[in-house]
């Protein structure tokens, strides 16, 4: 009788499991903001299919994004966890363009492989002001994401954001451009 009881006890917390994860899957992905940690200004779309750094406006949409997360494989093995950062106004991805440059806004792959740019890792975890950051770092590539300070079309203060290769110390303000602390805000 006692087997009998835990047996559906388990087998209730199973089917309860279950439907909470079925709810999960069935609700609007979360909305969130990154916002760097030198110069305060969040990752943005600019509409022209780059990504830069804008001052901060949480209920733009351009500065909003769903974090997808994905596994891939590694060329040469090895699996990596990381995220697909999507545009919530342009439904883009972010790509990384190559060692220093912009990064880009893409159309998003459905099923990332072994060569995708597409996929970002957080790494590096810092605390700062009591408020956490961390590196939006490349899953392939390995190169961080910047903010490097520098206007990108005129519109000042909007920033170009680049797939970097810098090597910095740690609390230093060349290292602030590359982390970024996340906010959710739907």
């Amino acid at each position: 009788m006692v087997a009998t009881k835990k047996i559906a006890a388990v087998a209730g917390l199973a089917a309860a499991a279950v439907l909470g994860l079925a709810n999960t899957a069935s609700a609007a992905p979360a909305q969130y903001t990154e916002t760097s940690l030198n110069l305060n200004s969040s990752l943005a779309s600019n509409l022209s299919g780059l990504v830069v750094a804008a001052p901060p406006n949480a209920a733009d949409g351009l500065q909003r994004w769903h974090a997808t997360e994905r596994t891939i494989t590694l060329p040469g093995g090895g699996t990596a966890f990381g995220w697909q950062l999507k545009n919530v106004a342009t439904q883009k991805c972010i790509s990384d363009a190559g060692a220093n440059a912009q990064v880009k806004e893409v159309t998003c792959e459905t099923a990332p492989g072994s060569t995708t740019r597409q996929v970002w890792q957080t790494t590096g975890l810092k605390h700062v002001g009591g408020k956490l950051y961390w590196f939006w770092e490349n899953a392939t590539t390995h190169r961080k994401l910047k903010n490097t300070g520098e206007v990108t079309d005129g519109k000042f203060p909007t920033f170009k954001v680049i797939a970097s290769t810098d090597t910095f110390n740690s609390g230093t303000a060349r290292e602030a451009l590359h982390l970024w602390h996340e906010i959710r805000v739907a």
